[in-house]
């Protein structure tokens, strides 16, 4: 992603396991000069794949998942938390539950990246796209970026992020397909002789090939992109909560990146930022007393007010702030209820 003039470019970084994987099988001349000059990496980083572009897009996916979440989700701190802090299991959670999804964002985020990644291109090339071809490219675009920040840009997928979890993966990749000519094989060629080797000893592989296998025995093909473009979009929030805002700045002496754009969203949208997030206190109170609290609070304050009384009602005894809202964004939760901030903003 870059400027162009006053405005941000509609383009999105994109980087395939497998598609890295078929354009080193068809370059193999090219790869070896890049290997002997030391420069493979940067090459893979900046010169393997051409970016999408649909960053508009992808922001109005995140702006109704955050809209659904104020409408139909969030009605107390607790939601608000839930909400932030779900990487996918809300989407499970609509969807039936099934072990097996709810097992593949168990993981370290990072792996569970890798598998829904993978997962995304078995799904694409082998069930097809004939009913739904939009949403399915919706999906491995993000699945493409998500693997970009891993790839090249870790810190703002989530600090800790392995990036040589790809480099494992992607020798996983070599070692089972070695011996096969594949120099001819596009992507989806490559895919499909991954696909026929897909009984194999457990590995990264087997995994998204269970998790592929699981996603097409959902139902129609609609219903299987729906879900996996939901999970998309969960993790795509997950990592903007948890990407530190210096990150962005830093981001844009190299053009910027997408996260960014859905970081302002977010943030617009009054959702949790990273910094806020560290400042989580426990809270030691019931949610009912909480509110009851926070009732009788406003109702003193509306009592004090007419009579120029003191700012504690009589009998009551003065309570902690970080007992009732542990930060100033959890604090509007009781005064605004279900007609919070963020609803409004969204509309």
């Amino acid at each position: 992603m870059a400027w162009i003039g006053n405005e941000w470019s509609d383009g999105v970084a994109q980087h395939s396991l497998i598609g890295c994987l078929a354009c080193n099988r068809r370059h193999t001349r090219l790869m070896g000069i890049a290997e002997f000059f030391q420069c493979k990496g940067l090459f893979d980083t900046y010169f393997g794949f051409k970016p999408c572009h649909s960053s508009k897009d992808i922001t109005m996916l995140v702006r109704e998942h955050v809209k659904d979440g104020w409408m139909s989700h969030i009605i107390d701190i607790e939601s608000y938390w839930r909400f932030s802090d779900s990487r996918g299991q809300w989407a499970v959670e609509r969807n039936g539950g099934e072990e097996i999804l709810l097992g593949s964002i168990d993981k370290p985020f990072d792996e569970s990246i890798i598998l829904w990644h993978v997962a995304t291109d078995f799904c694409f090339h082998k069930k097809g796209t004939s009913h739904d071809f939009q949403c399915a490219r919706m999906c491995r675009q993000i699945s493409n970026y998500m693997m970009h920040l891993l790839f090249a840009n870790p810190e703002m997928l989530l600090p800790g992020s392995r990036r040589n979890l790809f480099t494992d993966a992607y020798d996983e990749l070599e070692a089972i397909l070695q011996g096969d000519d594949l120099s001819l094989l596009d992507e989806r060629g490559l895919t499909l002789g991954i696909i026929n080797k897909a009984e194999l000893p457990e590995g990264f592989l087997r995994d998204s090939w269970v998790l592929a296998q699981e996603l097409m025995q959902l139902g129609d093909e609609k219903k299987m992109w729906e879900v996996i473009k939901a999970m998309w979009i969960e993790m795509l929030c997950f990592s903007v909560g948890r990407c530190r805002g210096y990150l962005h700045a830093k981001s844009l002496g190299s053009g910027g990146e997408s996260l960014s754009i859905v970081s302002l969203l977010m943030s617009h949208a009054v959702l949790e930022t990273y910094a806020e997030r560290q400042q989580r206190v426990q809270l030691r109170l019931p949610k009912e007393e909480r509110v009851n609290i926070a009732k009788q609070r406003i109702q003193g304050a509306a009592k004090n007010q007419a009579t120029g009384g003191s700012s504690t009602p009589q009998g009551m005894v003065p309570v902690k702030e970080e007992e009732i809202a542990t930060t100033p964004l959890a604090s509007l939760f009781f005064f605004f209820g279900k007609h919070a901030p963020g609803r409004k903003l969204l509309k």
